[in-house]
């Protein structure tokens, strides 16, 4: 149908094991069985950033969503703010096209990860990309001038 699946991941408060169930090990394996499907992993597996990005790095057709990375308990217990942009910066470097912006709003201040995305040492271009031109590729939301 050409349109993306998109899962939710990391740590879901109150219930933490549930998330063995959206491990991106499990994702790899849907977006590998069917190369040609967008697959959208939203909250970057949170907390464990780092495990998810080494998992999914050789997967062409998985994208990110950034909802809630910027949120002040999920940067607490991923490691901070440090740590989220290194591995934030790690993948739009190697997949450019494969980071969308999101928010959780109303759940997380929308402005603390706009401030994110601004603050992430990668080209102007590629926040660009982030804040609304991947969304509007991955979506097809092709009347608006990309």
């Amino acid at each position: 149908m050409g349109a993306p699946v998109v899962f939710h991941t990391g740590e879901n408060v109150g219930h933490p094991e549930v998330s063995q169930y959206n491990d991106p090990k499990h994702i790899v394996e849907i977006a590998k069985k069917y190369p040609k499907l967008s697959v959208v992993i939203t909250h970057y597996f949170w907390p464990k950033i780092e495990y998810c990005y080494e998992v999914t790095k050789n997967t062409p057709n998985i994208y990110f969503e950034l909802a809630g990375t910027a949120d002040k308990e999920v940067l607490k217990k991923s490691g901070g703010v440090e740590k989220m942009r290194k591995i934030l910066e790690m993948t739009v470097r190697d997949r450019p096209d494969k980071v969308i912006f999101g928010s959780d709003w109303p759940l997380c201040m929308i402005q603390d990860h706009i401030q994110l995305v601004k603050s992430l040492n990668i080209p102007i271009e590629h926040k660009e990309n982030i804040f609304w031109r991947n969304a509007v590729k991955l979506y097809k939301l092709g009347s608006l001038n990309v």
